[in-house]
């Protein structure tokens, strides 16, 4: 089955939900190794403010009450901006869109999450493992068998085995011959935006991915079959 994977976002809709959160035993251990941390600690975690910090520490200390949303309305970064919700089918969505979380693990648009903040640069261990080692097996398990199209960022897509799915990874260049990538805030909106795109036509044809243009940037190599499509400015 395809399936988009996106990163997730650091800006999020806080306004409080009705729903309990989605927590997993591993989303537990990783929600009682922050909670151990103290205020000081936190901020040396994630390289942070001492206001920020605070705002980290509620995070922690409300992720298991039942003021959860689903993923699709709390995640508010660039990508997800990009994404037209009342042009999509959420079920459609549910079964072909997944984002990858270093808390939560990988999510349906559907599944319900309290605001956090950690990514797999934070500096956390967690039985003397790192975050991308505690993941990666849940990860795999989660997309294991299926057509992925990756347009999440490195930080998280590293995490995934080309040998446990048909990984395919889009790719943004301003200049393909010179390997030039998209700025980051640019290769964020595309993501977003060719995910909004694939999602509303429910289809991953070539066809498709060649009806896609936004930023000046346009298909140039499609090519699944060896895990690449890479679109460019020039």
């Amino acid at each position: 089955m395809p399936v988009i994977i996106l990163s997730p976002s650091k800006e999020m809709n806080r306004q409080p939900g009705h729903l309990p959160p989605t927590l997993t035993p591993l989303s537990q251990t990783i929600r009682q190794a922050l909670s151990d941390l103290s205020l000081e600690e936190i901020a040396q975690c994630f390289k942070v403010s001492s206001d920020l910090a605070q705002t980290i520490q509620a995070d922690i200390q409300a992720v298991e009450a039942p003021t959860a949303k689903a993923a699709y309305l709390t995640y508010q970064g660039l990508a997800f901006r990009q994404i037209d919700w009342s042009a999509i089918s959420l079920d459609y969505a549910q079964d072909h869109l997944r984002i990858l979380s270093a808390f939560y693990g990988v999510l349906s648009p559907r599944t319900a999450i309290n605001p956090y903040r950690l990514d797999f640069n934070t500096r956390l261990k967690v039985a003397d493992r790192t975050l991308k080692s505690l993941w990666q097996p849940a990860y795999q398990k989660a997309l294991q068998g299926e057509r992925v199209y990756n347009l999440a960022s490195q930080e998280f897509a590293s995490l995934l085995d080309p040998d446990q799915m048909d990984l395919i990874t889009i790719r943004f260049y301003q200049d393909l011959d010179q390997e030039k990538k998209a700025p980051s805030a640019t290769a964020k909106k595309l993501r977003g935006s060719l995910a909004n795109h694939l999602l509303q036509q429910e289809d991953f044809s070539e066809a498709t991915f060649k009806s896609f243009t936004a930023e000046g940037y346009q298909l140039v190599d499609f090519d699944p079959h060896h895990g690449h499509i890479n679109y460019s400015k020039a």
